[in-house]
């Protein structure tokens, strides 16, 4: 890889990370109610809902659209954890890796990924976007 190219592949990537949309993390406790309203509060369109559980941690990225889906919005999150989309992670870093490249393939375009820097969420963007940043750099 020529400098000029790692000069274009490094900006590339603080491009991507400037479009990172902001999400906040829910309490697992929290009702499907009290979520959707800390959401429109906090003017996110995304949140994380992590819940653990002695050595292991599930998570999820969760839309206020998901929320106002819910037959139930008096049950807690924590019962309806695995109804929602699984949390994706990304470091920042890894964008223009193989590993990452290969890894999108099998992923839709709608599904969304946390990026974080050194194991801190950042935010969340699309898989499409990371893909045809991917996609872009390779050529």
């Amino acid at each position: 890889m020529t400098r000029n190219k790692i000069v274009r592949s490094l900006a590339g990537v603080v491009e991507l990370v400037d479009k990172v949309e902001p999400c906040i993390e829910l309490r697992d406790t929290m009702t499907g109610g009290e979520a959707a309203r800390e959401m429109r509060d906090a003017n996110v369109r995304y949140a994380r809902l992590v819940h653990l559980e002695k050595d292991l941690a599930r998570s999820s990225i969760v839309t206020v659209g998901d929320l106002d889906r819910l037959s139930d919005p008096a049950r807690p999150l924590l019962e309806m954890i695995d109804t929602f989309q699984p949390e994706i992670f990304l470091d920042w870093r890894d964008f223009l890796t193989d590993a990452v490249n290969r890894s999108l393939r099998g992923i839709t375009a709608e599904t969304t990924i946390t990026v974080e820097d050194d194991g801190q969420p950042l935010g969340v963007l699309s898989a499409g976007t990371v893909q045809a940043f991917v996609a872009a750099s390779r050529e």
